[in-house]
């Protein structure tokens, strides 16, 4: 379950955060604050319906995609950066994706959200 958890999580943390229609970002950069973040995913949650509801909206829809990224956050944060880099290791068109987004014109736009969703966070 660990392998969706992931592919789950990196797309939502970085991905979801972005206007409706773009691409995924670079999940190490752009979410590097969230998978640092000890904020629980309820906090994240929180932090999400008041900063991107649209986001937040998406991910009550679907309650599947929520549940693995609850099990996600659940993770110690080093454990996190571990599992996410293994899992981008073994899907090298994820590898590839983020290679050829990361200087994309949304990446200063997703890093921007995701900082400030990580920053906000504790104060949920």
């Amino acid at each position: 379950m660990l392998p969706a958890v992931l592919a789950t999580s990196a797309a939502l943390a970085t991905g979801a955060l972005l206007a409706p229609g773009t691409a995924v970002a670079d999940p190490t950069a752009a979410a590097g604050p969230l998978l640092q973040t000890t904020c629980s995913f309820d906090q994240i949650d929180a932090a999400l319906h008041d900063r991107a509801p649209q986001v937040a909206n998406n991910l009550d829809a679907n309650p599947d995609r929520k549940d693995m990224l609850r099990q996600f956050f659940a993770l110690p944060v080093d454990q996190r950066q571990a599992a996410l880099d293994a899992y981008l290791a073994a899907n090298p068109d994820l590898q590839a994706k983020r290679d050829q987004l990361r200087s994309g014109p949304y990446a200063d736009q997703i890093a921007a959200k995701v900082a400030k969703i990580a920053d906000t966070c504790h104060s949920y």
